[in-house]
């Protein structure tokens, strides 16, 4: 009788263990967990993050004609670091001299006029004290004079105090809190600001506006401004453009390009007739057609 009860003791036992190696495979085909068998974790990737453009710091580089054969230019110099620079060119800005300007020490230069080959107004943080100054010079820049006027007659924004631009003696509150460039030509006065051109309007005391993505530089006109852009369609580089005077009332139009790998630090434009120089970080272009060649 005992082993009678053994034997179907071991019988169960084979029965239960049978029945247990079926479940499992049953689970593992209708898509139970399955063992990895040491694959590793993949993880998963974070985003990529594109840092934003550093916005431009507040620059200002002049450059001045009469006849677009003489010229002159200046660098804006600092009154913690290296003083201006200012040069001539008596061939249309393919090669530059620089002046003495020992007599004024022109640390900072916020405006620079030329009347005739001759003349240059000048107003300048000079000297040992850095203040605002003014010069001129009479011999197309050979030598130097303190000249007073000078503050109360040119247009000039002062680094020191950008929420003001100075009109001919007249401040006059910015168009914007941080204004990057301030330019006058042929009686006309246009102001840089982040995405931003604004011009002075005499006759009603105010400034015209109008936004302007990536803009870099302006060069002021009486009946229209030309523009550097970055980021423009179809140029890839400095987009030079042309817009109407009194802005607001069309939008501008690209007129070049001008290539350029990376964004520049530094531009500054002139234009006379139809002709566009544009001073570009450490390269002077010039453009005889609107600046559709360079």
């Amino acid at each position: 009788m005992l082993a009678l009860v053994g034997l179907l003791v071991v019988a169960d036992a084979v029965l239960i263990a049978f029945a247990v190696s079926r479940i499992a495979e049953v689970e593992a085909t209708a898509g139970g967990p399955i063992p990895s068998f040491g694959i590793p974790e993949v993880p998963t990737p974070e985003p990529e993050t594109t840092s934003p453009p550093a916005a431009l710091a507040a620059q200002n580089r002049y450059i001045a004609t009469v006849d677009g054969v003489t010229m002159w230019r200046s660098t804006l110099g600092s009154c913690n670091g290296e003083d201006a620079v200012i040069e001539f060119s008596t061939n249309g800005g393919a090669a530059w001299t620089t002046l003495v300007t020992t007599e004024m020490r022109a640390r900072q230069v916020l405006a620079l006029e030329v009347i005739d080959a001759d003349t240059i107004w000048v107003v300048a943080r000079a000297g040992d004290t850095c203040a605002v100054s003014g010069f001129a010079s009479f011999t197309g820049g050979e030598f130097w004079e303190p000249r007073p006027e000078a503050v109360s007659l040119l247009r000039y924004l002062d680094r020191d105090a950008v929420d003001v631009v100075h009109l001919q003696g007249q401040p006059v509150t910015a168009p914007c809190a941080e204004p990057r460039q301030a330019v006058s030509r042929d009686g006309a006065t246009a102001v840089v600001c982040d995405e931003l051109v604004a011009e002075w309007v005499g006759s009603t005391g105010s400034w015209g506006t109008l936004e302007v993505p990536g803009l870099l530089s302006a060069a002021p006109g009486a009946g229209a401004h030309t523009l550097a852009v970055w980021g423009a369609e179809g140029c890839d580089g400095v987009s030079v453009q042309v817009v109407p005077s009194p802005l607001g009332l069309e939008e501008p139009v690209r007129t070049g390009c001008i290539p350029a790998a990376s964004q520049p630090a530094d531009v500054s434009l002139l234009r006379s007739g139809n002709t566009v120089w544009a001073w570009v970080d450490a390269e002077f272009r010039v453009s005889a057609d609107g600046g559709a060649s360079w």
